[in-house]
């Protein structure tokens, strides 16, 4: 199995649906509502981020500048920083901070049980 967006994207949405409630139970609903709020968008950026990038090869490839991607990733960044920032005023930032690392923890996960093995790291290393 190739590691695509998609498959990133199911294994964080699991990780977080399994997460949370474990949160809840744990920490409390406000720390799981931190923890469910960042993680959702972390993977709202990821589908942006696949958006903005798909754009910007269609732009190239057509021969057009990718300037309108460009724009529109300033624009997600700058979305995404505030919204962020918003979320570590109101929740604890720990439960953000945890949220926020569930597409990085999916991709570990990915590699650790060998879902990597379609990827190529230079010279045939995978």
């Amino acid at each position: 199995m190739t590691l695509t967006p998609q498959t990133i994207s199911f294994g964080a949405g699991a990780l977080l649906v399994a997460a949370t409630p474990l949160a809840l139970w744990a920490a409390g609903p406000e720390f799981a509502a931190g923890l469910a709020a960042a993680g959702g968008l972390t993977l709202i950026n990821l589908w942006l981020l696949v958006a903005v990038v798909q754009q910007a090869i269609v732009a190239t490839v057509h021969g057009v500048g990718a300037g309108g991607a460009v724009l529109l990733y300033l624009l997600k960044f700058v979305g995404m920083v505030g919204l962020v920032a918003l979320m570590v005023s109101r929740f604890s930032p720990l439960a953000v901070l945890l949220g926020c690392s569930v597409v990085v923890t999916s991709v570990m996960a990915a590699a650790a049980v060998g879902l990597h093995s379609d990827l190529v790291v230079g010279e045939g290393h995978a």
